[in-house]
């Protein structure tokens, strides 16, 4: 009789077996074992994680800065200090998707575009007027790995499935295999965990600001809150959510930039001003003007 949990891993090993294939696999195992956050990982993996939910490692890459000039021609630039935070991308995009990219991108590489803030600190990072465009190249070879991780992470499930003797006999699992399958611990997403007790640090000279770690999960919660509700502010929104999923990734890296937040929350706070009577601006500028006054307070232009 087929046992579903070993054919599970055959698709998983089976290179052939497109992810998105392998993950419907998965996502049926889940949904008779009842095991909720398996099914709702599976879920952001198949069709893209949401705006504001905190990213596994494995969708966090890096890449390389460049700058193109109004006719589209690379530029050579020079920075002033190391500009890692700006190197860094969230993959938020669908298996489907991914492999896509990773097909199509020419030379090899795929090419983001920064966000309007981090546009604006780029160029002054640079002495760059407003007609040169900042890009971020990625090797295709990231989003390869970023599959890879996904295959990895079904494989080890089904094999631990294996362990604790649930099997899915004739596509079914007996009341002992479900009850066995809540016992075992699945880690499929990094939080970050060290925000709660840390202060973030000015890159330069090492001084502290004043920012809490309370402070820093309630400022990440307030921009999933502008991510989840910008429909409220009208032609700005894009900039909005640009600005808020910058803070979101910057927080999420474990080492954010106060230079970055600040710009970002200016902007945000600039938005939320000209918003009007917008009650996404009157529920969120009271608790972020504190947050950006810290920050232009501590960092000096």
């Amino acid at each position: 009789m087929a046992e579903i949990v070993i054919d599970l891993q055959g698709a998983a090993l089976d290179s052939s077996v497109p992810i998105a294939d392998l993950l419907r696999k998965a996502l049926l195992v889940s949904r008779k074992l009842g095991v909720r956050d398996i099914e709702e990982w599976l879920n952001w993996e198949l069709h893209r994680y949401p705006s504001g939910e905190q990213l596994p490692d494995y969708r966090k890459v890096r890449g390389r800065l460049h700058a193109r000039d109004e006719d589209g021609d690379l530029i050579p630039v020079q920075f002033r200090e190391p500009m890692d935070y700006a190197e860094r991308a969230s993959v938020v995009q669908s298996v489907a998707e991914l492999e896509e990219v990773a097909a199509a991108a020419k030379g090899g590489f795929v090419n983001l575009s920064l966000s309007h803030t981090l546009q604006k600190i780029m160029r002054e990072a640079t002495n760059q007027g407003p007609g040169v465009e900042f890009i971020l190249e990625i090797s295709a070879s990231k989003y390869v790995q970023v599959l890879s991780a996904v295959r990895t992470r079904v494989l080890n499930w089904a094999l631990a499935l294996e362990e604790q003797g649930i099997l899915g006999a004739g596509m079914t699992f007996s009341t002992k295999e479900i009850t066995a399958a809540h016992q075992i611990t699945y880690d499929y997403s990094t939080h970050i965990g060290a925000m709660h007790n840390s202060q973030l640090q000015q890159n330069s000279s090492g001084q502290q600001i004043l920012i809490s770690g309370p402070d820093l999960v309630e400022l990440r919660a307030l921009m999933e809150e502008v991510v989840a509700r910008s429909n409220e502010l009208g032609a700005n929104a894009l900039v909005a959510v640009g600005d808020a999923q910058t803070v979101i990734a910057q927080l999420d890296s474990g080492q954010p930039k106060a230079v970055v937040l600040r710009e970002c929350l200016t902007s945000l706070r600039s938005i939320m001003e000209g918003a009007g009577g917008a009650f996404l601006a009157a529920e969120i500028l009271p608790k972020l003007i504190p947050i950006v006054e810290s920050l232009r307070n501590t960092l000096l232009p």
